[in-house]
């Protein structure tokens, strides 16, 4: 394996995580979708990274955030 196999390799493994972490955001927002905008608010300031994002990017479709 060569140089460009190893930046091949490593281009993968960084859409699999995207791929990933796409998938659980749109899970957590799954769940999220009958909270209140306070609840969204809090939300958007707890948990992982993916729920944070989550309640922020439902937020941002009702118009009460922007980044």
């Amino acid at each position: 394996m060569g140089f460009f196999g190893g930046l091949k390799n490593l281009a993968k493994k960084s859409l699999e995580k995207m791929e990933n972490f796409n998938a659980e955001v749109e899970n957590e927002q799954m769940k999220m979708y009958d909270f209140s905008i306070e609840q969204l608010e809090r939300e958007a300031n707890r948990g992982s990274f993916a729920h944070k994002t989550a309640a922020r990017k439902i937020l941002k479709e009702y118009g009460y955030y922007q980044d």
